[in-house]
């Protein structure tokens, strides 16, 4: 189990976690982007681990130029959700952040550890209608993420 702590200056001791990105990448279309690995057979969004130093922003821009290319243009839009998952058998509390981005311009040329994973664009009901979506498996995250969108773009 992992249990880091970290003291303060006044002597109050916090617990630290590893830290999960999601990116829930929309479109115009409201269609939200997903990312197959080759040799994999579930689609995930872009994801990956905070690294040491970063912030969540930081870590999130990375991932996308690591994962998507360097032509990927996009915008930060807010957050989708913040909780606590389970990663694996060592790191059961890692706490997951989601950010809506909206896809603006520029080809996707997957890199990184997505070197050569295929890429699908996908509705809400596309993805209701799917059993091969992994990351992350909670239709109402996407949900929520396409109504944040839609407020954005028309309230």
């Amino acid at each position: 189990m992992y249990k880091q702590t970290v003291t303060a200056i006044s002597g109050r001791t916090f617990a630290t976690f590893p830290v999960a990105i999601l990116a829930f990448i929309i479109n115009q279309n409201e269609e939200f982007l997903f990312l197959k690995r080759p040799a994999k057979t579930d689609w995930e969004i872009p994801s990956g681990g905070l690294e040491a130093g970063e912030s969540p922003r930081q870590g999130l821009e990375r991932e996308l130029r690591e994962e998507l290319g360097e032509a990927f243009k996009c915008e930060l839009l807010g957050p989708v959700h913040a909780t606590s998952i389970r990663y694996d058998g060592k790191v059961t509390n890692m706490l997951s952040l989601g950010f809506l981005v909206q896809h603006l311009d520029g080809a996707i040329v997957p890199g990184d550890d997505m070197a050569g994973a295929q890429c699908l664009w996908l509705t809400v009901d596309g993805i209701q209608n799917r059993n091969d979506i992994s990351v992350p498996d909670d239709l109402n995250l996407f949900l929520y993420a396409r109504d944040m969108f839609r407020c954005r773009s028309h309230c």
